[in-house]
């Protein structure tokens, strides 16, 4: 099984947190749609983005995240002006003061953002030399469908909203959290379970859940991984019966079981064959398969 990502218990792994809000920027598509080839890197997804004319540059696009963040080395580069003050959270650190830039304009593929604002984030934040230098959240694209494309390897942007839930394909938030969360089926226990596209596990769940899923054998002990809070180990065994995610179904699938996690995760190894699309005015999302 691929192992969880050490960083799994960070839901959000760059969460803001603002002294002044930032100003919400212009979206124009160029038309009703935009296409932009991302590329996975540290298990996001990545988009190359033009900043007030230069570029582009690497950002992450992250949709557990909020609003928009540039790496202070970017803000050096570009001369980006303060506007406001602010303080960064990452994780379960504390606070960081930083400040609020104003950025004209940014271009993704077809997708033009003017008058927007950005936290300044520390150097490194973002992984460092060679390493993205911003991030883009759902949340700069308010009545836009946001879709992760993983089969296609695109980010989507496109006008529109998500019709009323029918928790086969389209599910609202579960609650006021940044990842988008739905109720699954493992084989016949209801799991609130969060969709972490940072996460590069299949199906990981609280441990207390291995004495109330039905498993082919016992858990076994498979080693130890680091977060925010401390050290956690980790056991690996496979599901006996069938696990249901609205319409889909997945047989007999191994699960992780730590407490590293709070709630239930669905990483990048089952979302890969899937395409995610949020409407985060609607705090609504819906998951497609190519397949079949």
């Amino acid at each position: 099984m691929t192992q969880v990502n050490t960083n799994i218990a960070v839901v959000t792994v760059f969460i803001v947190c603002v002294s002044a809000n930032a100003q919400q920027p212009h979206v124009d598509l160029g038309g009703k749609e935009a296409s932009i080839p991302i590329t996975l890197r540290n298990l996001r997804a990545v988009v190359p983005v033009t900043v007030n004319g230069k570029g582009p540059y690497d950002f992450y696009f992250d949709p557990g995240s909020q609003g928009l963040g540039v790496e202070q080395s970017l803000v050096e580069t570009l001369a980006l002006p303060p506007v406001a003050k602010a303080g960064v959270k990452s994780g379960g650190k504390g606070v960081t003061a930083s400040a609020i830039v104003a950025v004209e304009k940014m271009e993704l593929g077809d997708a033009v953002i003017t008058g927007g604002q950005a936290i300044a984030f520390p150097r490194g934040t973002f992984g460092g030399a060679g390493q993205p230098v911003g991030m883009l959240s759902p949340t700069l694209f308010p009545g836009y469908l946001v879709t992760l494309d993983y089969p296609a390897k695109m980010l989507k942007l496109q006008a529109g909203k998500l019709p009323t839930p029918d928790f086969k394909e389209v599910f609202s938030y579960l609650d006021r959290g940044s990842l988008p969360a739905l109720r699954i089926d493992a084989a016949g226990v209801a799991i609130e379970t969060q969709i972490d596209t940072n996460s590069n596990g299949g199906l990981t769940l609280p441990r207390s859940y291995a004495k109330r899923v039905p498993l082919m054998a016992p858990p076994v002990e498979a080693g130890k991984v680091r977060s925010d809070r401390g050290e956690f180990t980790y056991a690996d065994a496979k599901i006996k019966g069938i696990v249901k995610i609205g319409k889909f179904t997945i047989e007999n699938p191994d699960v992780r079981f730590t407490d590293v996690v709070k709630r239930g995760n669905i990483g990048l190894d089952w979302l890969k064959d899937y395409s995610l699309t949020i409407d985060i005015r609607q705090r609504r999302f819906r998951l497609q398969s190519p397949s079949p």
